[in-house]
């Protein structure tokens, strides 16, 4: 097969039937967007802060690197709330 080869006569035709990703359309609508923020896959477009680096260092050291519960760990819930009511 070379470059030029025409891929869609080599499938069935009832392959054009087949929806397209929904993350792949999400993408096509980020292109026509102007300095969207990207939170796909976690991937930040800047390196974490010292501490934040730090932490997660002393977090998997203690065997704390995996997911929570889904109602989240109570102390951190609070001080959650805490921030919020004084930030607003």
């Amino acid at each position: 097969m070379t470059p030029d080869t025409n891929w869609n006569a080599l499938l069935a035709g009832r392959m054009a039937n087949i929806d397209g990703s929904g993350v792949r359309r999400m993408f096509d609508l980020i292109r026509t967007m102007d300095d969207p923020i990207n939170l796909s896959i976690g991937q930040a477009d800047y390196d974490p802060p010292e501490e934040v680096k730090e932490a997660a260092c002393a977090a998997i050291r203690g065997n704390l690197n995996r997911y929570s519960v889904t109602e989240g760990r109570p102390a951190l819930n609070g001080l959650i709330v805490e921030w919020l009511e004084q930030t607003f």
